[in-house]
């Protein structure tokens, strides 16, 4: 069984785990382009080639999309919009999608009241062997999408 999780958002991040044994196969940020006027907007062409090329997934487990209070419309507009690129790609590649409320996948990680900065800390000590894919700050959201997944995982797997 292989396992996508996504932390979504146009700084988010993905990983690939197979739970047994429990392994990180790939991982990597979300990739973006640059829009028309300002900022930038994620890559559906980039992110079907590589989520294809990693062969069949059995499950994406992906965060729950939501509204933040104090967040702005257009930011909230945009996260959506990520959130739908991201839907359309997983339903493309006809992959099974699982949706993981942030309460939910950082409880079962642990991680309820943590600092941002925890979950990176979490996902090292579980895949020492992978902790260059994690050594930097904006590797959260990473580190994040491999929580993700291990949500997705029934427990008692890994």
């Amino acid at each position: 069984m292989k396992v996508l999780g996504v932390d979504p958002g146009i700084s988010g991040g993905w990983a690939l785990l197979c739970p047994d044994p429990k392994t990180i196969i790939a991982c990597g940020h979300l990739p973006t382009l640059p829009r028309a006027r300002k900022g930038n907007k994620l890559n559906p062409h980039q992110l079907l080639s590589c989520w294809h090329d990693l062969g069949r997934i059995d499950l994406a487990v992906i965060e729950h999309a939501q509204a933040m209070p104090g967040q702005g419309i257009t930011s909230t507009f945009e996260y959506g919009r990520s959130f739908g690129t991201l839907e359309g790609v997983l339903a493309a590649l006809n992959i099974p999608v699982q949706r993981a409320k942030p309460r939910d996948w950082k409880k079962r990680a642990g991680l309820i009241g943590a600092d941002k900065d925890m979950g990176r800390a979490k996902v090292i000590d579980l895949f020492p062997e992978r902790s260059d894919d994690f050594r930097l700050k904006k590797d959260g959201h990473k580190a994040d999408a491999v929580l993700i997944a291990l949500y997705g995982v029934p427990e008692g797997t890994t």
